[in-house]
């Protein structure tokens, strides 16, 4: 059964001697029956696939997994939202041998935790609950990576401020992502979404079933349009009416686990 963060710390509290240590505890279930969405490629790997990748992490033979924490901030209307993503590497399957003679692996998302804020939490109110969320195992030394796009720099500076150190996202409409200053970051639309439903297509983006914003997410995902401007540039955006702040939070998670070593 795949665990949420919730989840491992009651029973790591408990002394629960089968409870997964670590980031090796087997992936979120993957949702695959969300309308419009099709269903992942690869299989859900066995219990014997997850106790090799256990002992490959031991041996350094696979890197350690490592958490992202997206914060996607509402303005006054909208929602703000936490996703909490693993990044873990996962085998191939069926299991094939590497040129450099071992076993050849990829990088698979699990989403561990969502929540949205509700409206009308102050700003430092969510400082203070994002700082405390990132106070708990296994979320210590977590990355957090924040989408400004629609308060701008002050708000950000309350976070640095709390000492938080997000990495800064602003999304736009263009066509390729860039790094303007270390630590900010202008990512267009199109590559997050785009990307997030390219690996949900592999069985590389999973979330735990068991979280309670689960199907809210996919719906967010199943619900981006894609449009062209008068140019011909492709962009995604959510359908009138429709929320996408869950999604966004764990496509930025995701874009930025993705992109680091």
């Amino acid at each position: 059964m795949a665990l949420t963060l919730k989840q491992r710390r009651k029973r790591a509290a408990r002394g629960d001697q089968n409870a997964p240590r670590g980031p090796q505890e087997p992936a979120g279930a993957p949702i695959t029956s969300a309308e419009g969405v099709d269903p992942p490629l690869a299989a859900e790997p066995g219990p014997d696939v997850r106790d090799l990748e256990a002992k490959l992490r031991t041996t350094g033979e696979l890197p350690p997994s490592r958490f992202v924490v997206g914060l996607d901030l509402g303005q006054a209307q909208d929602f703000s939202a936490v996703a909490v993503v693993e990044r873990a590497a996962a085998l191939k399957l069926p299991l094939e041998v590497a040129p450099n003679k071992r076993l050849a692996w990829r990088w698979s998302f699990d989403v561990r935790h969502l929540e949205r804020l509700p409206l009308g939490t102050s700003y430092v109110d969510q400082v203070r609950h994002v700082r405390q969320l990132l106070l708990t195992a296994p979320l210590r030394g977590a990355r957090l990576v924040l989408d400004q796009t629609g308060v701008g720099r002050p708000v950000a500076d309350l976070f640095r401020a709390a000492g938080l150190r997000p990495e800064l996202v602003t999304i736009t409409g263009g066509s390729e992502a860039s790094e303007p200053t270390p630590g900010e970051h202008r990512v267009p639309k199109v590559e997050l979404i785009s990307r997030l439903q390219a690996l949900l297509h592999e069985g590389r983006f999973r979330v735990a079933e068991q979280l309670p914003q689960a199907r809210l997410l996919l719906d967010e995902l199943k619900n981006f349009e894609i449009s062209y401007t008068a140019h011909g540039a492709m962009t995604f955006s959510a359908r009138s009416g429709r929320h996408d702040d869950l999604v966004l939070a764990a496509a930025i998670a995701v874009w930025y686990a993705a992109d680091q070593r």
